[in-house]
């Protein structure tokens, strides 16, 4: 074999190696996807959602909540304040990448339920209120003294005065 057409192999074989190396260095580090998770996706006006972005690599965030209050964390809550759909995006930013965005994340926030005062609720289920008894018919058949009384064994004894006693 020629040695020019050995040279020609050699470099060939170098060269696909060196481009497999290059892709693999820079397949290492290219960006990652964000990807970042919000806990509920409708609340009411006042309700807050906690956020977390779990982007490998990222160092940096900035959240944009669709309202003017932006967050600079890589966790915490956001509350609403307006109804509507509310779209959430997310700036990142690594320590081997730029910037990257991610604003797939949509939350709607409903007008709150009217509240409806306590004392003009009427109970679900009423107590019947206990009938009042008549007194047992044997409670009229009992003996029991009277003031005009003739005396008698169920005679009481009245106050007429100091009673004499003799000897």
């Amino acid at each position: 074999m020629d040695k020019r057409i050995l040279l020609i192999i050699a470099l060939c074989n170098a060269a696909a190696i060196s481009i497999f190396f290059m892709k693999r260095a820079s397949a290492a580090h290219a960006a990652p996807s964000p990807h970042f998770v919000i806990d509920k996706d409708q609340i009411y006006v006042g309700d807050s959602v906690t956020f977390t972005d779990n982007t490998q690599g990222a160092i940096s965030w900035k959240w944009d909540f669709g309202d003017k209050e932006p967050s600079f964390k890589k966790r915490g809550t956001h509350t609403f304040l307006d109804i509507g759909k509310h779209r959430v995006t997310v700036t990142i930013t690594g320590s081997t990448f730029g910037p990257l965005v991610d604003s797939s994340k949509e939350i709607l926030v409903l007008a709150v339920a009217p509240k409806i005062p306590i004392d003009t609720v009427k109970p679900v289920v009423e107590v019947p209120k206990p009938e009042k008894k008549a007194p047992a018919p044997e409670a009229h058949n009992k003996p029991h003294p009277h003031p005009h009384s003739g005396g008698g064994d169920d005679a009481l004894p009245t106050d007429n005065g100091p009673t004499e006693i003799k000897k």
